[in-house]
């Protein structure tokens, strides 16, 4: 749709063809951009209430390796980390991050997820960007004011999650830089992306098999995809096959020289790499005709419309809105238009965008618990351009409705040209309005911003660091998982001293541990913590702790008494 409505300068659908423009940004891009980093800034250590344990994993190995050089389980400069058991064996670039982040600025909630702003925010540029080179100047816009305002952008910018931040960032990086070497290979008259542009793009696309497990499967297909278009591009520039294989050619080096280290580790520790997918992929053996359905209804669950737009207050995988109301129906418009574009012209650079969000879906698609916006996070990225050329197509088509209907009045460019700006005002205000009433509605709920945060455990963690030393054994009975992790953390045990720390425990099903003990912290019920005292000694002091305010004592006598937190505001911060 997009080269057949480009009759006239000024139309809104109009991209650009050459590179992004360098004229000043508008003010109102500025404000929006302000905007976006304020609705990622603020509060950042209350909204969402930290910490989900796998936040917490993350921060803590990272402390681990700044201060020891090693993950807390004791690996030194791991590529793959242990996260939370043996079946859970993630890779290490957001661990590295989070030791960078507490190198630089100490231990605190806003420290410890200011990657993740850094990376939610480099998307939102990525996004305007690539957006105002496919779409142009509105399209840009649209696009900019959906990534800064969509529900799902603005809760994954705000948690140091591997899985929520890195892809997307680096898939529209991806898709940013393939498109500067599209330009230039499909244009007659433009000279040959250099090789080191090409080897560049295509190491970030093999670097991005760092951001997350899913990103295994994605950065593969995108390579391949990258190459096609690449060869399709410098075909369509008459570049000679010489030229051709040797742009893809460096392109596939430079993806396996991003992806190096992820290859050596698949090589060398094949069952740390692939101990994730053995636990949320489906058996092989339940036949073609089993996949083909299962596949088919996962596909339609992540393109649902009330999951994407429609189900705010639903909590799915660290999000609890994905897409805002304002995008529907643009965004399915968008991607059927896209696609006819990219097939009729045979544009590359479009057929990018349509890719890249089939690819993101595949780690959900072929995996249990669907929908899941974690492991398709690479299309919250994407969304928003899709989106943007949806509404651009819908209202070009609208104004040649009005152009047929209307026998007098002023020219078709002065009439388009003032019907264009009213609708791409309404378009914008509309996309504000919803964002704002969904960052209102999420503030003013805890049990939107507080979902998953085991708040408990940090309590009990942070009173244990103040208190606890008076005690030889301490029960802690808290609903929660992964408790020691976060009495590590918050009661101010140092990475060295929990490396050295005795620990037992067992591994679940599903490959996650579970600790019994921790040195002296013990987790289990208070009626173990009972039957385990009338079997020891008796000579010693120990707590059972259920909340912060409810704490039962044994000691001879047994006696329980009820101690009230120490402080009102407990802080959510690892603590030395």
């Amino acid at each position: 749709m997009n080269a057949t409505l480009d009759t006239h300068q000024d139309q809104p659908l109009r991209r650009s063809d050459s590179a992004t423009p360098t004229r000043r940004l508008p003010r109102v891009v500025w404000a929006v951009l302000i905007a976006a980093v304020l609705l990622r800034v603020v509060a950042l250590d209350t909204y969402p209430t930290p910490y989900h344990q796998d936040e917490l994993t993350d921060i803590y190995d990272g402390y681990s390796i700044a201060t020891t050089g090693a993950d807390r389980t004791g690996a030194r400069w791991p590529i793959l980390t242990r996260s939370m058991g043996p079946g859970g064996y993630c890779p290490a670039l957001n661990v590295y991050l989070c030791a960078l982040a507490s190198s630089l600025g100490g231990r605190t909630v806003w420290v410890s997820r200011m990657p993740a702003v850094l990376g939610g925010m480099l998307t939102v540029w990525l996004v305007f960007v690539t957006a105002r080179r496919l779409l142009g100047e509105r399209g840009g816009f649209i696009a900019l004011l959906l990534v800064s305002f969509t529900p799902i952008s603005m809760i994954y910018a705000r948690q140091i999650h591997m899985g929520v931040y890195l892809p997307p960032l680096f898939a529209i990086l991806c898709v940013y830089l393939c498109d500067c070497l599209f330009v230039r290979a499909s244009d007659k008259r433009a000279a040959t992306p250099s090789w080191s542009q090409i080897a560049l793009a295509g190491f970030v696309i093999g670097f991005s098999t760092h951001a997350y497990s899913g990103s295994r499967i994605t950065a593969p297909l995108l390579a391949v995809a990258a190459c096609v278009l690449l060869a399709t591009a410098l075909r369509k520039g008459r570049r000679s096959w010489g030229v051709i294989a040797r742009g893809t050619g460096i392109l596939t080096l430079g993806v396996l020289a991003g992806a190096g280290l992820t290859i050596y580790a698949a090589i060398a520790t094949p069952e740390m790499f692939f101990s994730r997918s053995g636990h949320i992929m489906p058996p092989l053996a339940n036949g073609p005709r089993w996949w083909i359905e299962t596949l088919s209804a996962n596909l339609a669950m992540n393109l649902d419309p009330r999951y994407l737009f429609l189900s705010f207050g639903e909590f799915r995988h660290l999000s609890v809105a994905r897409l805002g109301v304002a995008s529907l129906p643009f965004l399915y418009v968008g991607l059927i238009a896209i696609v006819i574009q990219s097939i009729r012209k045979r544009d590359v650079r479009l057929a990018m965008i349509p890719i890249t969000i089939i690819i993101g879906l595949i780690p959900g698609v072929i995996s249990t618990g669907n929908p899941n916006p974690m492991r398709t996070s690479i299309v919250w990225a994407m969304y928003p351009i899709a989106t943007a050329y949806g509404a651009l197509c819908v209202g070009s088509i609208l104004l040649r409705i009005r152009q047929r209907t209307r026998t007098v009045g002023p020219s078709w460019e002065t009439e388009n040209d003032q019907w264009a700006r009213l609708g791409f005002a309404a378009a914008s205000l509309m996309i504000v309005v919803s964002g704002v009433w969904y960052v209102s509605q999420y503030v003013s709920r805890t049990d939107l911003h507080g979902r998953a945060a085991q708040s408990a455990y940090a309590e009990v963690g942070t009173w244990l660091r103040d208190h606890g030393s008076e005690y030889d054994r301490i029960y802690i009975d808290v609903d929660g998982v992964f408790g020691e992790l976060y009495v590590a953390a918050f009661s101010g045990m140092t990475p060295a001293e929990y490396q050295r720390t005795p620990r037992e425990g067992t591994v679940t099903a599903m490959g996650w541990d579970k600790f019994r003990r921790l040195g002296r912290y013990y987790f289990d019920s208070t009626d173990a913590a009972r039957q385990d005292w009338q079997q020891s000694s008796q000579d010693e002091r120990w707590l059972i702790v259920r909340s912060v305010d409810d704490m039962l004592e044994l000691e001879k006598p047994v006696k329980i008494t009820t101690t009230k937190n120490t402080s009102d505001d407990v802080r959510a911060s690892v603590s030395d």
